[in-house]
């Protein structure tokens, strides 16, 4: 199974992480989440995602993950996107 990567507005994504794991608490291993705070540098919120994009994608055997983000062309979005570049991500 992929590993999942939500990267949100905060306190989207760690809410939904939240919800992930009441109704599927063996997959909580898989799912990272990012809760992007409106005040945050570009690039540290870069270096974040970097590294949680990476802990999905290690949790898959083909080393691909699943990403989620909530506002098309909103920070969130556009930094995955970056990352996004040659990766084995969907």
């Amino acid at each position: 199974m992929p590993g999942l990567f939500i990267i949100a507005h905060a306190p989207l994504a760690s809410a939904l992480k939240l919800a992930a794991g009441h109704c599927f608490p063996e997959l909580v291993q898989h799912l990272q989440a990012l809760d992007v705070p409106p005040n945050l540098p570009c690039n540290e919120l870069e270096a974040q995602a970097r590294v949680l994009l990476s802990l999905a994608q290690d949790a898959d055997a083909r080393g691909e993950a699943l990403i989620l983000t909530d506002v098309f062309g909103a920070t969130p979005c556009n930094t995955v996107q970056r990352l996004a570049d040659g990766q084995h991500v969907k």
